[in-house]
């Protein structure tokens, strides 16, 4: 019977637990050492993207929810804004893609 009841505790503990065990593992020094990514945001009429200062060039390709290529923009270390009109769109980098609503 202890034994039934010791893979019991053991069984709930794997399928409660795995969360909790996952982020108490994380260093927190691996935080500190994580690459910052490209940022994107929407404003009135345009969209802004913004490239961490690490040397690294970066591609964006601007798509329209339908699927057709509007832009392509590489930026090293810097920041822009591109006048688009209203709508919503996809933009992909190389690390991540997004969708945003440009009013």
């Amino acid at each position: 019977m202890k034994k039934l009841y010791a893979l019991a505790i053991l069984i709930l503990s794997a399928v409660v637990l795995p969360g909790i065990t996952a982020s108490a593992i994380q260093s927190p020094v691996r935080h500190e050492v994580a690459l910052q990514e490209p940022t994107i945001s929407s404003r009135r009429g345009a969209i802004e993207i913004a490239c961490p200062i690490n040397g690294r060039c970066y591609t964006f390709q601007i798509y329209a929810i339908t699927g057709q290529l509007i832009k392509r923009v590489q930026l090293t270390d810097t920041a822009t804004t591109i006048e688009i009109p209203q709508g919503c769109y996809i933009v992909k980098c190389e690390s991540w893609v997004k969708k945003v609503i440009v009013h």
